[in-house]
């Protein structure tokens, strides 16, 4: 039998273990913990900004199992969203975690919610069941909480979604360790969204309650318990609009950038006496070598440098796009006008001299200037 975790024994510990694991989901280093004890904190525990998204996410942190309290209620989640919703900056996503077991109303009463846009966010609950089979695959996590657990092997290559699970669950999967290995980021901004589309579809369209994924060397597979439909020749990526077969124009998008790689096939199997759809991607080379798209803009926060070395150093690391005529730099934060000043001044230094550097700024009184210091033609300072 499966060895299950232990659900930690009192609200500090659970809300640790949440900062880490979303830290990782998010792919945000800097994801915190939301002030102290005693200070207001609209309803977040922890808070970031994951990674390809605009805005900040955040969860709040329950313990409603039998030994911290009664049940998740469909009240307390939305007594939750409501205090979230004064979180400043405005959050993009909200996830309440909990100890409890799943709850299929409530499961339903999200995704409600999320479709007719109740919560200026979407909102997720994640269950201990959801939050123990995630840290299964995040090796750090569980030798630091759980170790001396004697867990059996897991495939982290698989995952398996139902109707109920939050889309957050797609996100979490890439951000295992072992698919950050095998999936480059530029690769993975073509996955995220197909997959995005197709779950939608076999749920929506299909009817389907089950919706899986696998990712081996150089094959995708992807299954869905609904009614029949094949991608490959059913969807009508000429028709898309903004309110219509837009998942059609993204697989076909798909196919074609990747067409002198790719062979893909459409077949329905039968799986313990029910019909399942199974889409198959075959790559002809192994899927750790497909870049996928280059990034031109990087988001960065300076909010933890204090010297204009420092900034210099964080320039440093900065990954500088090879055949662009161009960098973005997305400035989150700052704190001193000296190493936003050094940290650029690096930046320029690094580019050749016909790359152009766009730097998105926020607000502030003192960098009105700055293009001016600087005297560089290449640099470009834009407010948000």
């Amino acid at each position: 039998m499966e060895t299950r975790l232990e659900v930690p024994k009192d609200w500090q510990a659970f809300e640790r273990l949440c900062h880490l694991l979303w830290r990782d989901i998010w792919v945000d280093p800097n994801a915190q913990l939301n002030g102290r004890l005693g200070q207001p904190q609209c309803g977040v525990d922890v808070w970031g900004r994951p990674l390809y998204q605009a805005k900040h996410a955040g969860v709040q942190c329950k313990d409603k199992d039998f030994r911290f309290g009664r049940q998740l209620t469909e009240p307390d989640v939305d007594d939750a969203c409501a205090e979230a919703v004064n979180f400043d900056p405005a959050l993009g996503e909200f996830t309440i975690a909990t100890t409890s077991p799943r709850d299929v109303d409530i499961q339903k009463h999200c995704r409600v919610a999320n479709d007719s846009s109740t919560f200026p966010f979407d909102v997720h609950v994640w269950y201990w069941d959801d939050i123990e089979e995630e840290l299964r695959f995040r090796p750090a996590i569980l030798e630091r909480h759980y170790p001396n657990a004697d867990l059996s092997p897991q495939d982290a290559t698989r995952a398996t979604f139902s109707l109920y699970s939050p889309k957050q669950h797609n996100y979490a999967y890439f951000s295992r360790p072992i698919m950050q290995d095998r999936v480059s980021p530029g690769f993975r901004l073509f996955l995220l969204p197909l997959i995005d589309e197709l779950t939608d579809n076999a749920h929506r369209h299909g009817k389907a309650t089950t919706f899986s994924i696998s990712c081996d060397e150089s094959l995708i597979q992807l299954e869905d318990d609904g009614a029949a439909f094949d991608p490959t020749t059913d969807l009508k990526s000429e028709n898309v609009s903004a309110t219509s077969h837009i998942g059609s124009y993204v697989f076909s998008r798909f196919c074609a950038e990747f067409q002198d790689l790719l062979r893909t096939q459409h077949q329905r199997v039968d799986k313990n006496g029910k019909m399942w759809n199974r889409l198959s991607f075959e790559f002809l080379a192994p899927i750790t070598s497909i870049a996928g798209v280059e990034y031109s803009e990087f988001p960065v926060d300076l909010s933890p440098v204090r010297t204009r070395q420092d900034g210099e150093k964080l320039a440093g690391t900065i990954s500088i796009p090879q055949n662009r005529d161009e960098l973005k730099l997305l400035v989150r934060e700052f704190r001193t006008i000296s190493a936003l000043s050094g940290f650029i001044l690096s930046v320029l230094k690094r580019l050749n001299s016909n790359m152009r550097l766009v730097v998105y700024l926020p607000p502030s009184p003192y960098v009105d200037n700055l293009e001016s210091w600087v005297n560089d033609k290449r640099l470009s300072v834009r407010f948000r």
